[in-house]
């Protein structure tokens, strides 16, 4: 038997929310750092550090999926 821990995490940025990138050229790694403030008034701040080579898969899948909606 096989027991794996698993964790799930949903965000929702609004249309007035913030989203800004960083590469580090020095690490080949890339920052997605989202930014909004919640409707309870608190502001939340997201930082997805990602290897580089897989931040150009999800640019080719966002361009993909943003050019045929």
């Amino acid at each position: 038997m096989m027991i794996a821990k698993k964790e799930n995490w949903n965000v929702e940025v609004s249309k007035s929310g913030n989203v800004s990138t960083y590469v580090h050229s020095w690490a080949d790694t890339v920052d997605l750092d989202f930014d909004d403030t919640g409707s309870d008034g608190v502001q939340r701040s997201v930082e997805v550090k990602v290897p580089l080579e897989l931040a150009r898969e999800l640019c080719l899948a966002l361009t993909s999926s943003i050019k045929a909606h």
